[in-house]
């Protein structure tokens, strides 16, 4: 395989796609073989053979997974820095690429948990819950998952100014006035009394440790001592082994200029039209309030759920940075595996 364009005599541009960064990752990856002829081509810079390999490397690692969809953008650490897309690098990364993840889209990629959450509790009492709080737990080391749990810990308060609502912290619902017809009182437009009354199942309000709830699923495996598992139980255990990793939790927003919007995905009980006792889940009324102050609200929100210094300046560096990789899209496989077998998908929002 020849590598014309990394011919030590041609002249490195500083700006775009032939800068340094892009010539020392083009390097590695040939010295880790994973570059394909259709890489090389005569009228393709660096950066393009960079963006081919890497497209490719993902790709392969992400086959079956349909529940969830990212946008991966690969520059140069500097240049998304600039752009206030990632933390300033130290000067080692300096010279290094970055990489920004985004959704795709403004949809809030609802699913449905009633069927798969009855299911797991007829293998075993308590393993809808735990399996939901596993499930919850994967999306937020992914991005974040907006569910009951999320509500009641963080948008909750964003939403609606719950900061002196939290569970033992002296909640008193008289303080806030009576309730209206539609949950809202004096101060807040949905009082968090009305959200926990309202809520389909209740133990999705407060969800316990994962570590916890990752003994309970493996307790009941344990149960069938070899022989093969109920393949949703199976599904559920896988992703309690990928989460093991700790190489598994991506990237965040920290440092940047920016905030994720929008969720990987976010789980209800029920359809938005479904009734229980005579009252849908709440879950979608949230949602909608949640959406609308972000929309009209404060700036800094975004589509991207994480960024990073993709380190590959060296053959080794470029091994340890596809090692971490690997970990996270284990994860990613097994979360959309039980998103797929436990839930049904939901149109709704956007």
């Amino acid at each position: 395989m020849k590598l014309p364009r990394l011919d030590p005599k041609v002249p490195i541009k500083p700006d775009g796609q032939w800068g340094r960064a892009w010539l020392a990752a083009t390097k590695s990856l040939y010295a880790c073989r994973l570059l394909n002829e259709s890489d090389i081509e005569s009228n393709r810079s660096p950066g393009k053979v960079v963006e081919s390999a890497l497209s490719r490397w993902f790709a392969k690692r992400t086959v079956g997974v349909t529940s969830m969809a990212f946008d991966m953008v690969f520059s140069t650490a500097c240049d998304l820095h600039d752009e206030g897309l990632l933390e300033e690098p130290n000067d080692d990364d300096i010279v290094d690429l970055g990489v920004w993840i985004e959704m795709p889209s403004d949809r809030p990629n609802f699913r449905r948990l009633q069927r798969g959450f009855e299911d797991l509790d007829a293998i075993a009492q308590g393993l809808g819950i735990a399996a939901t709080t596993i499930l919850s737990g994967a999306g937020s080391l992914i991005g974040f998952t907006f569910d009951h749990d999320f509500v009641s810990h963080c948008a909750g308060m964003y939403t609606y100014g719950w900061e002196d609502a939290w569970p033992g912290g002296g909640h008193d619902p008289d303080e806030f006035g009576p309730e209206n017809e539609d949950g809202s009182s004096e101060y807040f437009a949905y009082t968090r009394t009305a959200f926990e009354r309202e809520c389909p199942k209740k133990e999705l309000l407060w969800h316990r440790r994962v570590d916890e709830m990752g003994k309970v699923v493996l307790d009941v495996a344990r149960r069938y001592k070899g022989k093969p598992l109920p393949p949703l139980l199976d599904d559920v255990v896988a992703l309690v082994k990928a989460r093991r990793s700790h190489d598994a939790i991506w990237p965040s927003l920290g440092g940047t200029d920016y905030n994720s919007m929008f969720p990987v995905f976010s789980l209800a009980w029920a359809d938005p039209d479904t009734e229980i006792n005579g009252i849908q889940d709440n879950i979608y009324r949230v949602w909608d309030d949640y959406s609308n102050m972000l929309y009209n609200g404060d700036e800094g929100w975004s589509y991207g759920i994480g960024s990073e210094v993709l380190a590959c300046r060296t053959p080794e560096i470029l091994k340890g940075t596809l090692k971490r990789w690997d970990a996270r899209l284990r994860l990613l496989r097994a979360t959309d595996r039980l998103l797929q077998s436990m839930t049904d998908p939901v149109s709704y929002g956007g």
